[in-house]
Parts: structure tokens; sequence; C-alpha cells
């Protein structure tokens, strides 16, 4: 399969390289470029998620999922080639309000960054862009 990498439009980004992080000002601007590229874009309001069982909760919300699949992070792995056939690839999550989370519980939020830039990182080798950008 071949496939097309977006170039990330980093006059709109925080900083260079991965973890993408966007301010919440600039955000429409994010949005109407990788809309321009053909990214599918998905959103999951971080505000409100107090685990990683609740993070992964929103983001069963937003993308589809096994009726088996469980609430950890080896969700990822378990589904596989379901995830192939069923998510709309290329795939921008744009995680909002994550500041929020980052202020109330660090800890929760710098492991909810590392895996998911961890799974952006292991869509690259299956030849799926998967792109996740953290809203500040």
């Amino acid at each position: 399969m071949t496939t097309h990498w977006m170039q990330q439009p980093e006059t709109l980004l925080g900083e260079p390289g991965k973890p993408y992080t966007v301010r919440k000002r600039r955000l429409p601007e994010l949005q109407a470029y990788l809309t321009q590229n053909q990214m599918t874009l998905v959103g999951v309001d971080a505000a409100d998620a107090r685990s990683e069982a609740d993070f992964i909760s929103l983001l069963k919300e937003i993308l589809v999922f096994p009726s088996w699949a469980g609430s950890t992070w080896d969700i990822f792995s378990d589904i596989g080639d379901e995830m192939e056939e069923e998510w709309p690839f290329p795939l921008a999550l744009i995680v909002d309000n994550y500041s929020k989370m980052l202020s109330r519980n660090p800890e929760l939020a710098l492991s909810i960054l590392w895996q998911l830039t961890s799974l952006s990182e292991g869509s690259r080798t299956e030849q799926r862009q998967f792109e996740i950008y953290f809203v500040l």
C-alpha cells in the first residue's frame, strides 16, 4: 500500500517534532489545514478524564472498536487489523483541553501523551498515518 504522508504545519504547532501541540487560538487554523490535506478529524475532550480508563472510554465513543475491546492501552494492539478496516485513515486525533488535564493531573496527562505518541509512531510502521495533536 502506498501512502501519501501529510506534512506537518510547523508554523501552527508549538514546537517542531512530536508530541504535536497547538495553542487553543490556533486550533481552527490547524483543523482547516488538516481537512484541506484530507485528514479525517476526530476530537476528544480530555478535561473530564480522571484515569486512563476514562480517557480510553472517551476514545471508544469517537472511534470504532469491537464490542469485546477492553479499556487498557492493550486495546490498540488487540484490535490490530480491525483498526485498519474500520478507522478512517489518514486520521488526526485532536486532544482538546489537554492543558486542563495537565494542570489537574500531570501524571495522567503525561502517561496519555506518551501512550498516544507511541501509538501514532506505531501506525507509521503499518503505513497508516495517525497523528495526535494536544491542545494547550
